[in-house]
């Protein structure tokens, strides 16, 4: 490619945030590599080629630190056995009026509804799981002083047709913020799980 062509198309991405440029080096953070892949895949790019840019650990890094970001405090990897086997949650994120247990799912491909619905189906299990054993919650740091419930949450890399399955949200990473600004722990559309009340006096 002609070098003026590449400077100005590097420019380009420089003044939309895309990555940073300097006099010695160019840089990406994680969140630029994100918004880039979800820009290139709105465009019509494979997303199976974009996703092979960056790795499962730095979708779900990215993702909690969105959580952060928004004032909910984040535990990733909460792995424990149960009488169905082992089970991991990829990111457990909490308030003072919610607890989310989110799933994320760095899938290549367009999301069929089938796909999706497996998916819904063994998160809400292991966020079931998360608000029997309130012991778990303990692990991943928190305290906890009033009733909360367990969210079920998907998010995923490419957008979904569905937005909502049985009660579970399908988050575009990219619009996680926003989900997170207009969620209510009082919406009757979700798939809000009571953590045990026999159980939430372990917890202080």
């Amino acid at each position: 490619m002609n070098p003026g062509i590449l400077r100005d198309r590097l420019a380009v991405l420089n003044e939309n945030n895309l990555l940073t440029l300097s006099d010695e080096a160019l840089e990406m953070s994680s969140a630029q590599r994100m918004l880039l892949a979800y820009r290139l895949i709105r465009k019509g790019d494979d997303p199976e080629r974009v996703s092979r840019a960056f790795s499962w650990q730095e979708f779900e890094s990215f993702a909690g630190h969105m959580l952060e970001e928004n004032e909910y405090h984040a535990s990733g990897h909460l792995v424990f056995k149960s009488s169905k086997g082992r089970r991991e949650i990829d990111l457990v994120a909490w308030n003072d009026s919610v607890v989310l247990a989110v799933d994320c799912k760095h899938w290549a491909r367009r999301l069929s509804p089938s796909r999706v619905r497996i998916a819904v189906s063994a998160q809400i299990e292991r966020a079931q799981l998360l608000a029997e054993r309130t012991e778990l919650l303990t692990k991943c740091g928190m305290r906890m002083s009033k009733s909360r419930d367990v969210l079920p949450v998907i998010v995923t890399l490419v957008e979904s047709q569905e937005k909502v399955v049985v009660g579970v949200p399908v988050v575009p990473i990219l619009k996680l913020p926003s989900f997170l600004n207009g969620l209510s722990p009082i919406d009757e559309s979700l798939r809000m799980i009571p953590i045990s009340p026999s159980s939430q006096t372990t917890l202080v």
